[in-house]
């Protein structure tokens, strides 16, 4: 119950008294009050326009006047502001109408304050033909109290209203980038956001131009890894999404360990509260997308991996088959296992070999082998296409930023799973051969004479022939370790085609010391230099020798 004596209401004690009889106080007329009455009903949950234009039509039908203004501390004039009029400055708990001067056109009138209890938002501004008095005033001053408080209705009405689209959106926003996150398809999720937001979105994972969505992302230079870095650390210290340039980018994740990048394309710096949350909900969940797909990478990487330690160590062709089926993997097409090393040994350690196999593996994706590289203590091997050129390949892992210096050995061609042992096994004794050589590359089908060895070697027949023809020669030498390396002359002898004088200009020997260590190599092994067939046979023992100490013991 208000007390009719008390100004806490509106500071009037007449709108405390019209509030509480309902009749209308000296200086208003009935009508005036039906008017206000009606005002009251009409302006009920109305737009804020509608309000103000019910309200300033309403003035000129209680107060003769000339002009009507409405001045809200907002800023807004209605329906515009008079000439060298200021209100800002007029005092915020006026009550009652205050005489202003409105300009030359309109000198005098009042501003009468738009406000209720808790409510102040401006002032109704009235031009008069000279002063008014008080009670003439005051059916003015009641519609603007109205005024104030449908205003204020109206505005809380609206921020709700915005509230509840927002709320909409973002539900909205959620079921869809649900529904996609399901799929496991990060183009979808790309699109999806491209969608809600209507602007063009990108995924930058690195290494590349980034993902776009469809259509809408026009061609943008690639950041220099250098920005891309700078940028990433700054997400990770920003709790939110920043912008870059005309971008809006949100870290995938926001992990230390996260490199992935989600941007948002705003040439117009547009994108407000809405659209940054759409990227960063999106982000979180491609976040979980991404590393799903990172573990089932993995996990296929290590189950090829897996397939190719097996196929390299000799499984049934059944097993294998059922395996690489499921992996995707053609075991019908021909290939060669292939040794890469290190140009030095234990140069770069396991980092420098993990890096060679992550270069090898990207060599191989480009030509249909993906996958199918695995790293071993100190080599990496793969089942290479059979038909991949080497000398091209060897140029490309050479290419590569950061690249290590690396030797090939290119095994022996494999039509069917049981040659996989086979064509590794070559592929080693092609490295061994020649590893005293500078060659970076080598073909085992390229090994000439060395290739038939290497196969003699299998079945432990070099050593019987090594034996037949420089046995008696290699048991002086290790007899008489002081004595001049005979096997070693003989090996230079040859390799200068049989030529005392070559072989003395290799060997920083007189010509006689030459021919006197080749007759002693006569005396020892019996065998007659000058006899071509026997000169021939013992030059393949010198290369059985060579392919002795470079295979090792034979395999069988």
């Amino acid at each position: 119950m208000l007390d009719s004596g008390s100004t806490g209401f509106t500071g009037d004690p007449r709108l405390v008294e019209l509030a509480r009889t309902g009749a209308a106080p000296a200086g208003m007329s009935c009508t005036d009050l039906h008017k206000l009455t009606l005002l009251s009903m009409l302006m009920t949950d109305r737009p804020e326009l509608q309000i103000v234009e019910l309200a300033l039509a309403t003035v000129p039908t209680l107060l003769a006047t000339t002009a009507v203004h409405l001045y809200l501390r907002d800023g807004d004039w209605w329906p515009t502001a008079p000439d060298d009029c200021a209100l800002a400055a007029l005092p915020v708990g006026n009550t009652h109408g205050l005489p202003v001067r409105l300009g030359v056109d309109e000198p005098a009138g009042y501003a009468v304050p738009v406000r209720s209890p808790g409510i102040d938002l401006g002032h109704l501004v009235v031009a008069t033909a000279g002063p008014l008095a008080d009670d003439a005033l005051f059916p003015v001053q009641v519609l603007a109290q109205q005024l104030a408080v449908a205003l204020d209705n109206a505005r809380r009405h609206a921020r709700e209203l915005a509230m509840v689209d927002r709320l909409g959106r973002i539900l909205h926003m959620h079921e869809r980038l649900v529904a996609v996150a399901g799929d496991g398809d990060t183009a979808a999720m790309i699109d999806a956001v491209a969608e809600l937001t209507g602007r063009a979105v990108a995924l930058d994972i690195g290494g590349g131009a980034p993902q776009p969505s469809a259509g809408g992302w026009t061609d943008r230079p690639v950041r220099s890894p250098r920005a891309r870095q700078r940028l990433i650390e700054r997400l990770r210290r920003e709790p939110r999404s920043v912008r870059d340039g005309d971008l809006l980018v949100a870290l995938v994740g926001h992990r230390s360990d996260s490199t992935a990048l989600l941007q948002l394309a705003d040439p117009h710096r547009t994108a407000g509260e809405y659209e940054a949350l759409v990227l960063e909900y999106a982000a979180a969940i491609a976040a979980v997308e991404l590393a799903r797909s990172a573990t089932l990478l993995e996990a296929e990487r290590q189950l090829r991996a897996d397939l190719v330690e097996e196929l390299l160590i000799g499984i049934p062709e059944a097993v294998a088959r059922a395996r690489a089926r499921a992996l995707g993997v053609d075991l019908d097409s021909p290939r060669r296992v292939v040794v890469v090393r290190p140009a030095c040994a234990g140069s770069g350690g396991a980092a420098a070999l993990d890096g060679l196999r992550g270069s090898i593996h990207r060599l191989l994706t480009r030509h249909g082998g993906a996958g199918l590289v695995i790293a071993g203590d100190s080599e990496v091997l793969c089942l290479a296409p059979a038909d991949l050129g080497w000398p091209d390949a060897l140029k490309a892992l050479r290419a590569e930023a950061g690249a290590h210096p690396c030797r090939v050995a290119v095994g022996s061609l494999c039509r069917s799973v049981p040659q996989f042992p086979t064509s590794l096994r070559h592929a080693r004794q092609a490295a061994a051969l020649t590893a005293h050589t500078e060659r970076d590359l080598v073909c085992f089908d390229d090994l000439g004479i060395h290739r038939l060895l290497a196969l003699n070697n299998e079945a432990g027949d070099l050593d019987d022939y090594i034996a037949e023809w420089l046995g008696g020669l290699i048991d002086y030498g290790r007899r008489n370790s002081a004595a001049a390396d005979l096997t070693g002359t003989l090996r230079s002898y040859f390799n200068s085609g049989a030529s005392i004088t070559a072989t003395a200009a290799v060997l920083h020997l007189h010509e006689s010391t030459v021919k006197y260590r080749l007759q002693r190599i006569v005396d020892i092994t019996g065998h007659d230099l000058s006899d071509p067939a026997t000169r021939f046979a013992m030059q393949v023992a010198v290369h059985a020798l060579e392919a002795r100490e470079a295979l090792g013991p034979p395999t069988t």
